[in-house]
């Protein structure tokens, strides 16, 4: 384009916001009255609170869910490797992260 003689500029301000992270998108979606934002899914909320779920075709289940902590989703078939995940957390959280 540096080169063309033939181009129009119109100034519109429009919103952006660069989601760098899963919190940017509290800026983007409207909570529900327990702080919750969710998207494109059927959910089932009790005793849950701001929390950011998105999930396209599925059903999404919180029970006693605060601020999105220490949450697992596994496939059925996954089951027997739960463990493997415990180890994983547990590694991270003696490490500080």
């Amino acid at each position: 384009m540096e080169y063309s003689k033939n181009i129009k500029v119109i100034p519109v301000s429009i919103g952006w916001n660069d989601i760098g992270s899963y919190t940017a998108l509290t800026e983007i979606f409207s909570p529900d009255e327990a702080g919750n934002r969710i998207r494109d899914t059927k959910t089932i909320i009790h005793d849950a609170n701001n929390n950011i779920v998105i999930c396209k075709d599925c059903t999404v289940s919180l029970l006693g869910v605060k601020n999105g902590e220490n949450i697992l989703i596994s496939h059925k078939d996954s089951a027997q490797d739960i463990k493997k995940i415990a180890n994983k957390y547990n590694e991270l959280k003696n490490r500080g992260v």
